[in-house]
């Protein structure tokens, strides 16, 4: 996972809001493909700010005419 390690440096959405507008091939690029489905409009990576087993952290990116238009950040923690 070393293209998210690169995102998870702050906690911040804004500093995601940059990925808006970019193409697919433009976030394979900044981001790497890894378990995504080239063809699907909704692509999802897991960053870490910090090694946790119990708190897991999400990036969805959501594509529309193959740009990305919609971000979110989910946070799910595990007992």
């Amino acid at each position: 996972m070393k293209y998210t390690n690169t995102l998870a440096d702050t906690k911040d959405k804004l500093n995601y809001e940059y990925l808006k507008g970019k193409t697919k091939e433009e976030t394979i690029e900044l981001l790497g493909l890894c378990y995504n489905d080239i063809h699907t409009d909704v692509w999802m990576y897991r960053i870490s700010y910090q090694v946790s087993f119990f708190r897991k952290n999400y990036l969805y990116l959501y594509f529309a005419k193959n740009r990305i238009h919609g971000i979110e950040l989910k946070r799910f923690r595990t007992s």
